[in-house]
């Protein structure tokens, strides 16, 4: 399955999914952002061309690249038991090296959070910086078999990993019912072509940098059919399309003095009545 699919978490980018990570002792849940839904519809989407084509173009920039690497600046709801929507935010520095790497060190209210997968060893892990906590396994060799094993059997989803699949056009198109181009609009002083994406369960905007590469800007996500109507926006910052991180940085390497916990599948969760 794949993260396009998976990206068939929810949606170009986030409710918020967790990640158990159990000891004998200790429950840590982990929450990330998701990214985009697979819905299925019965008729065929009405897609804008001028929209299609700058998906398109977006598409094959990132696909082109053997390695990139962003900024994310991104706000998400976390709803209560009430279904009242509590407003959260994170700063997240990502790279991506296809098909065999990931790194994701991720920092907000809910703590500062580091994630780095290895094809080549075949390990991905997570640490909790503030705890000192840490899980890792055998992963899959490639970054999107890895995020479909992560959502698959522990339900964790990272954020924005539409970019890191194999077929990003695919993943975005997948479930969408419409499409429009909106106009040619700035963000933070960079001209975007602005365009609305909808399907039977969301409302997603992306905003595509109109003038050299076209790489995305940020997102915006509403959730229809979620109790507390989540939404989640995100700004994408400091692109390098030839980046050059050293293969160190996705190796995973647990810190001296941090203490190692077992990851429980989400089917373990459910059975001992900790999902939903």
């Amino acid at each position: 399955m794949a993260l396009t699919r998976t990206v068939a978490v929810a949606a170009v980018a986030a409710t918020v999914v967790s990640l158990i990570a159990c000891s004998s002792h200790t429950s840590e849940t982990v929450v990330v952002e998701n990214v985009v839904e697979n819905v299925e519809v019965a008729t065929a989407p009405v897609i804008d061309e001028d929209a299609d084509n700058a998906v398109r173009a977006m598409c094959n920039a990132l696909t082109a690249s053997d390695q990139f690497s962003l900024r994310v600046e991104s706000n998400f709801d976390t709803v209560m038991e009430d279904d009242q929507p509590i407003e959260m935010s994170a700063q997240s520095r990502v790279v991506v090296r296809r098909p065999d790497g990931l790194f994701v060190d991720r920092r907000g209210e809910r703590g500062h959070r580091v994630l780095r997968f290895d094809g080549k060893s075949r390990i991905c892990g997570i640490l909790d910086v503030d705890k000192k906590l840490y899980a890792q396994g055998t992963a899959p060799p490639t970054v999107e078999e890895t995020l479909d094993a992560l959502h698959e059997v522990f339900g964790v989803t990272i954020p924005l990993t539409d970019f890191a699949v194999n077929d990003p056009y695919d993943a975005l198109n997948t479930g969408a019912t419409s499409g429009v181009y909106v106009g040619k609009h700035s963000v933070r002083g960079t001209p975007c072509h602005h365009v609305a994406y909808s399907n039977s369960a969301i409302d997603w905007q992306i905003w595509i940098q109109a003038t050299g590469d076209p790489v995305p800007r940020r997102f915006a996500i509403s959730y229809k059919r979620v109790p507390g109507a989540p939404r989640f926006s995100a700004y994408l910052d400091d692109w390098n399309l030839h980046d050059t991180t050293a293969s160190s940085e996705f190796e995973f390497k647990a810190p001296e003095g941090s203490r190692r916990i077992a990851m429980l599948p989400r089917s373990a969760m459910a059975a001992a009545g900790g999902g939903k």
